[in-house]
C-alpha cells in the first residue's frame, strides 16, 4: 500500500521509519497501561475481597455474641430463675408450677417467634432434660440427641454452645447455643452459684449464617463466601456451595489443597488475599479470616478469570485499536481535519439547537461511513425526542386532570369529615342530656325501692343498668373519635403508676361492693424507672377497659394477674428498640377461637347470649386496639374457652432511668375482695 500512495525515494523510508517509531510507540505504550492496569486491578479485587471478609466476618462475630446474649436473656433473668426454681420446689402447689411454667414458656416463645431461625428454646434440667419448651413433642426428654457429631464448647461466664451439625430429624445444618440456670433462694430472693439446669436454644443455618454468606453480587457471579472447621485430616466445608451439592458437614479438603492453607493461615490470626485454586480446581483469589469464638475459617474467593476479565478486555480492544492507528497515521493525516470537521461541526449546531428547545430540525447528510451512520442516529434520537416530548406533554395533561380530581375528592373527603365531627358532636350532646336526666331520676327513684313491688324494683334496675351502658356507649365513641385529635396531649408517664392506680380504684370498689363476687389479684413489674410517651386520659382508659373485662368475665374467686415488664427487639434495619409489654390475663369464660379473629372490630361481641348477661358495648377491645395503635404499639390476646384470656398491648419507651427503690408491693401480690 505503502508504494502505491508513496513514490520510491526518501518520502518512503521516512514514511517507513515514522510508521515503525509509531507503532514501537503504540505497542510501548500499551503495554505499560496494560500493566499498570492490571496492577491497579489486581489491587482493587484483593481490596474488594479483603473489603467483603472483614464485613461478613463482623457480621459473624456479632451474630455469635448476639445468640449466645439471647441465651443469658433468658438464664439470668431474675424472674425466669426464680420461676424455673419453683418447679423444681416440693412447697408449691401444682397449679401455681403450671402457671410459672406458662409464663417461662411464653417467654420462650416470645424470643423464638421475634428472632429469625430460631427452631426452638428449651428450659432443661441438670440431667438436660427438657422442663419447659416451644416444642412440646421434647418434654421429658433430652434436648440434644445423643448421637450428634459435634462437641459442646462451654465458656468461663456460664454460656455454651454446639458447633454446626446436622439435626436428626431434619437433616438440615443447625447450632446450638445455651446458658446455665442458678437456683434462686426464694427466702433471700437472690441468685446462687448451684446451677439447676440451662436454657437451650436450636437455630437453623440455612435463615441466618448462610444468608449472610452470599451471594456476593459486588464481587461478581465467580464471587463465594464458605465456611470451614480446621481438622486433623484438613479441613470441613460447613457451609453450602455455589457450585457443588450437599457440601455442608459432608466435603473434606486434604491437608495438602489451598483451602487447607487458607483455613490454616486464617487459624494463625493472618488476614489477607492470596492466589489459588477452590475445590472445583479452578484458580481463584482468596481473601481468608478467622471466627476466633467458634473455631471456624472464613473464606471469601472469586475466579481469576471474571477478575481479570477487564483485563483482557483490554488487551484485546489496545490490539484492535493498533490498526486503525495505523491507517489514520498513513492515510488520513491530510483529509482528516476536513473529514472530520464538516459533519461535527454540523452535529454540534443540531445539539445547541436541540438545547435551545428546538426539537425541529434536520440533518441532510449523504455519507455512508461512521460519521453518516452517526449523522443518521443522530436525527432518529432528534425524532424520538419529539415523539417523547408529546407523550410528555399528554401525560402532564393527564396528571393534571388527575390532580384536579384528587383536589376534588380530597375537598370532598374534608368535608364529609367535618360533617361526621359535627354529627358525633351533636348526636353526643342530645343523647348525653336527656340519659343524665333519665338516669338521674332512676337513682331518685331507687332511693326509695323499698316501697316498690319487687316486679317494680327488677324494672328500676334495668333501667338503670340500660342508662349505664347507653352512657358508657357513648363515652366510647367520643373517646374513639378523639384518638387522633389528642396526639398534641401526650407527655412522659410511667405505666406503673397508670396500672396501680387503676388497680386501687378497683380496690375501693370492691371495699364499697360496688364489685360482686371475690377477686384476686396479681401484679408484677420491673424495678426500673420506665417511661413512655402516652396520652394519660387514653391509655388510663384502655388500661381500665381491661381490667373491666377481666372484673367482668371472671368468676368468683379467679385470679386476675397484671404484668408490667421491659423487653428489647432488633428492628427490620437491625436498631435496637424498648419495648413496656402490659399484660391483663383472667380466669374467666374466655373466647371461642372462630372469634378471635373479630374481637377488635367495633360493636362485636362474641356471644350474644354472654352479651345480655354480662353486659358491654362491644367498644372496650376496639377502643384498646385504636388506643394503642395511636401510639405506635401493638396488641394481642391469648385465650382459651373456659381457661381465661390475656390481653397485652406493647408501648416504645421513651426513657429508662437507673433502678430505684419501687414498692410493686403496694398491691399486695395477692389479695381477695369479697362481696
Amino acid at each position: 500500500m505503502i508504494s502505491v500512495l508513496l513514490p520510491k525515494g526518501l518520502t518512503r523510508q521516512i514514511a517507513i521509519v515514522l510508521i515503525l517509531v509509531a507503532l514501537a510507540g503504540i505497542v510501548g505504550v500499551s503495554l505499560a497501561a496494560w500493566q499498570a492496569e492490571r496492577l491497579v486491578l489486581e489491587a482493587q479485587v484483593n481490596k474488594n475481597l479483603v473489603i467483603a471478609a472483614n464485613l461478613k466476618s463482623e457480621r459473624l462475630h456479632n451474630w455469635l455474641a448476639e445468640r449466645q446474649a439471647d441465651a443469658r436473656l433468658l438464664a439470668v433473668n431474675r424472674i425466669n430463675q426464680e420461676h424455673f426454681t419453683k418447679l423444681f420446689d416440693d412447697r408449691i402447689n401444682l397449679q401455681r408450677k403450671r402457671e410459672f411454667a406458662a409464663l417461662l414458656r411464653d417467654n420462650l416463645a416470645g424470643l423464638q417467634n421475634s428472632r429469625r431461625g430460631y427452631m426452638e428454646i428449651s428450659m432443661t434440667d441438670s440431667e438436660g432434660i427438657v422442663v419447659i419448651g416451644t416444642n412440646f413433642e421434647r418434654v421429658d426428654k433430652p434436648a440434644l440427641p445423643a448421637d450428634i457429631n459435634t462437641q459442646m464448647v462451654p465458656s468461663i461466664d456460664g454460656s455454651f454452645y454446639y458447633d454446626i451439625f446436622l439435626h436428626p430429624d431434619t437433616g438440615n445444618p443447625v447450632m446450638a447455643f445455651g446458658h446455665d440456670i442458678r437456683a434462686f433462694d426464694l427466702e433471700t430472693h437472690r441468685p446462687t452459684d448451684r446451677s439447676i439446669g440451662s436454657v437451650l436454644m436450636l437455630v437453623e443455618m440455612q435463615d441466618t449464617v448462610y444468608s449472610f454468606l452470599g451471594p456476593i453480587p459486588e464481587l461478581g457471579d465467580s464471587a463465594e463466601a464458605l465456611l470451614v472447621r480446621p481438622t486433623e485430616n484438613g479441613v470441613l466445608f460447613l457451609s453450602q456451595l455455589r457450585f457443588l451439592d450437599n457440601a455442608p458437614l459432608n466435603l473434606t479438603a486434604g491437608l495438602a489443597s489451598p483451602v487447607a492453607e487458607a483455613a490454616r493461615r486464617a487459624k494463625m490470626g493472618e488476614a489477607s488475599a492470596f492466589h489459588s485454586t477452590d475445590y472445583a480446581d479452578q484458580p481463584v483469589i482468596a481473601a481468608y479470616r478467622q471466627i476466633e469464638p467458634a473455631g471456624w475459617g472464613l473464606v471469601v474467593k472469586q475466579s481469576e478469570a471474571e477478575a481479570f476479565a477487564p483485563i483482557y478486555d483490554l488487551a484485546r480492544r489496545i490490539f484492535l485499536s493498533t490498526i486503525p492507528v495505523l491507517l489514520g497515521a498513513m492515510l488520513l493525516a491530510i483529509f482528516l481535519a476536513r473529514t472530520l470537521t464538516r459533519p461535527i461541526g454540523a452535529l454540534a449546531t443540531a445539539t445547541q439547537s436541540i438545547a435551545g428547545g428546538n426539537l425541529g430540525i434536520s440533518l441532510h447528510e449523504t455519507r455512508t461511513d461512521e460519521l453518516g451512520a452517526l449523522a443518521v442516529s443522530f436525527q432518529q434520537m432528534v425524532d424520538a425526542l419529539q415523539e417523547r416530548g408529546k407523550e410528555t406533554q399528554y401525560l402532564t395533561d393527564m396528571l393534571q386532570r388527575h390532580a384536579d380530581e384528587l383536589e376534588a375528592a380530597y375537598s370532598d373527603l374534608r368535608r364529609s369529615d367535618q360533617l361526621k365531627d359535627a354529627f358525633i358532636r351533636n348526636i353526643t350532646h342530645e343523647l348525653r342530656t336527656p340519659i343524665a336526666i333519665l338516669s338521674g331520676f332512676t337513682e331518685l327513684l331507687m332511693d326509695d325501692v323499698d316501697e316498690f313491688t319487687p316486679e317494680q324494683r327488677e324494672m328500676l334496675e334495668a333501667l338503670s343498668s340500660q342508662s349505664q351502658q347507653v352512657t358508657q356507649l357513648v363515652s366510647d365513641v367520643v373517646a374513639l373519635h378523639n384518638i387522633a385529635a389528642d396526639s398534641n396531649e401526650r407527655r412522659p408517664l410511667r405505666m406503673v403508676d397508670i396500672a396501680r392506680a387503676c388497680l386501687e380504684a378497683y380496690r375501693h370498689r370492691a371495699k364499697s361492693r360496688q364489685t360482686k363476687g371475690i377477686y384476686q389479684f396479681e401484679f408484677y413489674c420491673s424495678d426500673q424507672e420506665i417511661e413512655v410517651f402516652v396520652h394519660p386520659g387514653q391509655i388510663t382508659r384502655a388500661f381500665d377497659s381491661l381490667l373491666s373485662n377481666a372484673f367482668k368475665f371472671s368468676p368468683s374467686g379467679g385470679m386476675i394477674s397484671v404484668q408490667l415488664r421491659h423487653i428489647e427487639k432488633i428492628d427490620e434495619n437491625g436498631q435496637r428498640a424498648n419495648w413496656q409489654i402490659v399484660s391483663v390475663a383472667d380466669e374467666g369464660i374466655g373466647i371461642d377461637e372462630e372469634d378471635l379473629p373479630h374481637i377488635w372490630e367495633r360493636f362485636f361481641q362474641a356471644d350474644y347470649g354472654q352479651t345480655r348477661r354480662f353486659g358491654g358495648t362491644g367498644l372496650g377491645l376496639a377502643l384498646v386496639k385504636e388506643v394503642v395503635e395511636a401510639h405506635g404499639g401493638q396488641v394481642w390476646i391469648d385465650s382459651l374457652l373456659g381457661e381465661g384470656t390475656t390481653v397485652s398491648f406493647s408501648l416504645p419507651i421513651y426513657r429508662i432511668r437507673e433502678p430505684i427503690a419501687l414498692n410493686i408491693k403496694a398491691l399486695s401480690p395477692v389479695q381477695a375482695y369479697h362481696d
